[in-house]
């Protein structure tokens, strides 16, 4: 399966004629950087918008230049952009893109860090997440393997030869692609390996059916055979989360300041379930007394959380907590357990 990635350097593409060329998927660049307006890429919006009109399968990008974890040029003010300019959206993945120039001075380790705080933020948040970079980079200033382990999707960037010379869920093979719609300058052309990233996780796919998105009856279940789900999978866990939810939700009222992912957080929930929970079509629209209903799960009121504070590590929240590191790694997808970061929400039960 092949698709493009594109920023503002296309101009202004015809989606139209895109959807019917023989490209079946678009990354789209979020920005550069830092959390500032000037540094969203100037076409983004636009480019979201008829990709979401037209039904092409979209991913998000954004260029990192982060010196610092936290504060100005920090991986913290990358997510926020992100963030900022992902809501209300349904990618099928984010990726980090690292391979400026300016940033390889900080070290393979370190680069490592950040890129791992980045993707596992929004693994945390329900999106599948991956890092783009060059051979180069993936050689000699990222920890490839680590990333590989963590479940990452990697895209590789490597021109002019026959094959990948990383193994990776994605490959970008030239930057001098002609794809009709796009005649400003060429652009990035990208192979993809398998069509897992155009699926939607199931418990994902579970609510969309709760909130009505795929019909019912023989509707429904043609629909989801026919984008590649196990009707029997799907209508099975819409049963056993329908069985939980009865009489089992809270009412909170929007207080001043509130956003959803904010509410989510408090709930162990993300902002997508409650999204559609609520029927919510605008995420970023929620107004101090509004009611949002939140379901509460049995698996969820069991859980608890622990912020890592400086100083920590592992050993030590483990001891906190009395439960065995191991338990705590597992718990929290750790592959590495000296890589924490201070900020990280961790499920400690």
């Amino acid at each position: 399966m092949r698709g493009i990635d594109v920023s503002s350097y296309q101009g202004v593409i015809d989606w139209n004629k895109f959807k019917n060329s023989r490209y079946q998927f678009v990354i789209l660049r979020l920005g550069i950087g830092d959390d500032i307006t000037s540094q969203d890429d100037e076409k983004f919006s636009y480019n979201l918008k008829k990709c979401q009109e037209l039904g092409i399968p979209y991913a998000f990008y954004l260029v990192s230049y982060a010196k610092n974890l936290e504060g100005e040029e920090s991986v913290q003010s990358e997510i926020a952009h992100t963030e900022r300019l992902i809501q209300g959206t349904s990618p099928f993945c984010i990726f980090y893109d690292m391979e400026v120039d300016s940033i390889r001075s900080l070290g393979r380790e370190k680069l490592t860090r950040y890129a791992v705080r980045y993707c596992d933020y929004f693994r945390s948040l329900g999106y599948q997440v991956g890092v783009y970079a060059n051979k180069n980079w993936f050689s000699h200033y990222l920890d490839y393997d680590l990333l590989r382990e963590k479940g990452y999707k990697i895209w590789l960037a490597h021109y002019g030869i026959d094959r990948p010379s990383l193994t990776c869920d994605l490959w970008q093979y030239t930057d001098k692609g002609v794809v009709e719609g796009i005649s400003s300058n060429t652009v990035d052309l990208n192979e993809m390996y398998g069509d897992f990233f155009l699926k939607k996780d199931v418990d994902e796919i579970v609510l969309e059916v709760i909130a009505g998105r795929w019909g019912n009856g023989d509707l429904r279940k043609q629909k989801l055979i026919e984008a590649g789900y196990s009707y029997d999978l799907v209508q099975k866990k819409v049963n056993e989360r329908l069985e939980k939810k009865q009489g089992k939700e809270i009412s909170y009222v929007v207080k001043k300041g509130d956003t959803l992912s904010s509410i989510a957080l408090k709930y162990q929930s993300t902002y997508q379930e409650l999204a559609i929970y609520n029927g919510i079509r605008d995420v970023n629209k929620i107004y101090a007394g509004e009611i949002i209903r939140i379901p509460i799960r049995n698996d969820v009121v069991k859980r608890e959380y622990y912020v890592v504070k400086r100083g920590d590590n592992l050993t030590k929240i483990a001891k906190l907590y009395r439960v065995d590191i191991e338990e705590l790694m597992k718990l929290n997808s750790i592959q590495d357990a000296n890589l924490i970061y201070i900020g990280q929400r961790l499920r400690v039960k």
